[in-house]
């Protein structure tokens, strides 16, 4: 079990006079420092962050290119558009019926209390 911070990240904001994007700006400030300075000019520790980001390409209208001081710290995957046979495959994958042998195979110790006493209550109320 993983213990730790995600941020997740659909956009980008505006560069501003600078070209810089703050967020961007923020988010590289932790990556190399693991932190940041807050308000009183104290610097915060962070341990366990990832960042997780969705973004098109820069040529998409309203997007901005990251700069290569930026990506030189990052890991960048690109998944493109499944195709439909992709699609027809993963979908098919999430309604296939599972087995009740199969979730009884994976029943912790609370399930089976739970279950027990729900079968015997229904039993109870049958007669």
């Amino acid at each position: 079990f993983y213990k730790g911070l995600f941020f997740f990240f659909f956009f980008f904001f505006s560069p501003n006079k600078y070209e810089n994007i703050q967020l961007i700006s923020f988010i590289q400030q932790i990556i190399s420092y693991n932190g940041f300075y807050d308000e009183d000019l104290e610097f915060v520790y962070l341990e366990r962050i990832q960042f997780i980001a969705s973004m098109n390409p820069a040529s998409t209208i309203g997007r901005h290119i990251l700069t290569c001081r930026f990506t030189a710290i990052v890991r960048i995957l690109h998944v493109d558009y499944p195709t439909k046979k992709e699609l027809v495959q993963i979908y098919k994958e999430y309604f296939e019926p599972v087995s009740y042998t199969h979730l009884r195979a994976h029943e912790t110790p609370e399930h089976l209390v739970c279950r027990l006493l729900l079968e015997k209550k229904k039993t109870k109320n049958k007669q």
